[in-house]
């Protein structure tokens, strides 16, 4: 069995199972997507069914169910529930609520068992907050670094290049772009963390997830847990029928 997160930008997966594997993790590209999946399981003889959590546009979704059926191979993508595995979904619509959120939230809350803030730093990057009691408070959306790189490079003149920096200060536009949304980024997490367990009176275990999670974990230096693959853990554990 195959286990996948489709998100704005990557496709990560791994078996389970009795051939269990290590992440893997690549970059796709939606006119492509076809093409890189026949280089990706060249060899899939073996496989029987992919459980898939997918934020993409519906037609990356419709190519890769296409894919896998005409290899004979079941696919299930998973969807937003009103309550999975001791966790309430806060959404007053809830099938609004981004499944990648879900599931990653499933998975931190039953990790860790007490109230937990997840943060997904993708393409965006989402704020998710489970009290004690598994009760979704709600959560919260903004860009993520790439994005806001983008928005500097695509609205002001002058500004053609950044760089993958997070100094402090930098010498230079092009680490001046990359390091500043960095550190607005940083600068911003710890004391929505802090105004988050006041106004609600928790005491929060803050995990990270997404792309540029280590990124964020290594610069913001306040206690986050690195939590890499969580989203894939929550779908192994919690979503996979059966388990």
């Amino acid at each position: 069995m195959l286990i996948m997160d489709i998100g704005n930008s990557r496709i990560k997966w791994r078996s389970i199972g009795q051939q269990a594997s290590q992440v893997r993790s690549e970059v796709y590209q939606q006119e492509r997507i076809s093409e890189q999946l026949a280089e990706w399981f060249d060899k899939i003889e073996s496989l029987t069914q992919v459980v898939v959590c997918s934020v993409a546009a519906s037609e990356v979704n419709s190519r890769v169910k296409r894919f896998f059926e005409a290899q004979n191979v079941n696919i299930d993508f998973t969807t937003v529930s009103q309550k999975k595995a001791g966790v309430s979904n806060g959404y007053k619509n809830v099938v609004q609520l981004g499944v990648d959120r879900w599931v990653a939230m499933v998975s931190a809350y039953n990790k860790y068992q007490t109230a937990v803030c997840v943060i997904d730093a993708g393409t965006a990057l989402t704020v998710d907050v489970v009290d004690n009691q598994g009760y979704h408070l709600g959560g919260l959306i903004m860009p993520g670094l790439n994005l806001m790189q983008q928005s500097l490079l695509s609205g002001t003149a002058g500004i053609n290049d950044v760089t993958q920096s997070s100094l402090l200060l930098a010498d230079n536009t092009a680490d001046a772009v990359s390091a500043g949304c960095v550190q607005l980024l940083i600068a911003g997490i710890r004391p929505l963390i802090e105004r988050i367990e006041s106004q609600y009176d928790l005491n929060l275990v803050s995990v990270v997830t997404g792309g540029d999670a280590e990124l964020l974990v290594e610069q913001a230096g306040c206690g986050l847990i690195l939590e890499k693959w969580l989203i894939l853990d929550g779908l192994e554990q919690f979503f996979v029928k059966n388990s």
